[in-house]
């Protein structure tokens, strides 16, 4: 069929808990292109498509989207909000994006049959897809073994973006260690153009210590945020005001948004219509993001 198999030699290391990591590269003579990932163990075969992106160069300016609370699922997504998911990623594939970045909501209860009808959406796009969980998607602690650890990094061009996990219990010894991973992977992106991180809720007013390492300590350049939590607002007062802020859906009725961002040599900016949404008090800026069940 015209198919290509790329064999790759991994370097494997150990992972708490007894798992595995594996780590490789493309070789150089690798055409460009989206490709699956095939492990093979015995008679086991995984396949994970569009796991690998390979590209000749990176653009200095581009978009990407960013879609907040597509809760696969759920009876009000499939009745009250006329099939977003379906609609979703033609409407997207049809914008020049880079990438995209879904943050939580991803599910309506965190199920394995909705992971898989999760991922069966996600591969239908046309570009990269990154996920963020929300508090829905943590119910039985599934997103991890579908995605791996919530708090990730990745970079693409000059620029770094960092997966912020406030939809951890703060009860949960698992929370300090975010923490801990939260403050190195901060680190490893700090040389980039633009530091962007995102997050399915603004935790500004909430998780005070996120928000001295993100906000305060080493400030991030701009924060994407899927939604508020009720009584949660960010508090613009309690930091030093230098993370630009995006809130896709600051309405608190668990609406599914979607904002398209230009990322230029001078500034990130929303390319939807911020005059639909309610801005929220942080500084220096915050713009929101075009709810999908309101009218144009």
């Amino acid at each position: 069929d015209g198919t290509r198999t790329i064999l790759l030699s991994v370097e494997w290391s150990g992972r708490p808990g007894g798992s595995l990591s594996a780590r490789c590269t493309v070789p150089n003579d690798v055409a460009p292109g989206a490709y699956t990932l095939v492990a093979t163990h015995g008679e086991t075969v995984d396949r994970s498509a569009r796991s690998v992106y390979v590209y000749d160069s990176f653009p200095e300016e581009y978009s990407f989207v960013h879609v907040s609370n597509i809760q696969t699922g759920s009876a009000l997504n499939e009745i009250g909000r006329a099939g977003i998911a379906e609609d979703l990623y033609p409407r997207i594939n049809r914008v020049n994006a880079s990438f995209v970045v879904i943050t939580g909501n991803l599910t309506e209860n965190g199920t394995l049959e909705e992971y898989g009808d999760l991922l069966t959406i996600l591969d239908r796009f046309d570009v990269p897809t990154f996920v963020n969980p929300g508090l829905r998607d943590m119910k039985r602690s599934r997103f991890s073994d579908f995605f791996g650890d919530p708090t990730s990094a990745f970079r693409f061009a000059s620029d770094g973006y960092l997966s912020i996990n406030t939809a951890a219990d703060a009860n949960s010894p698992v929370f300090g260690q975010g923490h801990a991973r939260l403050q190195r992977l901060r680190r490893e992106i700090k040389s980039s153009r633009w530091s962007v991180g995102f997050a399915g809720y603004a935790f500004a007013g909430g998780d005070i210590r996120t928000g001295l390492i993100l906000l305060e300590d080493d400030a991030l350049d701009y924060l994407i945020s899927g939604a508020t939590k009720p009584g949660d607002e960010p508090r613009g007062s309690v930091f030093g005001g230098r993370t630009t802020h995006f809130v896709a859906d600051d309405t608190g009725r668990a609406t599914t948004a979607i904002q398209t961002i230009d990322v230029t040599r001078v500034r990130l900016v929303l390319h939807e219509k911020p005059e639909q949404g309610r801005a929220v008090n942080l500084p220096p800026s915050i713009e929101t993001g075009s709810p999908m069940d309101e009218p144009d």
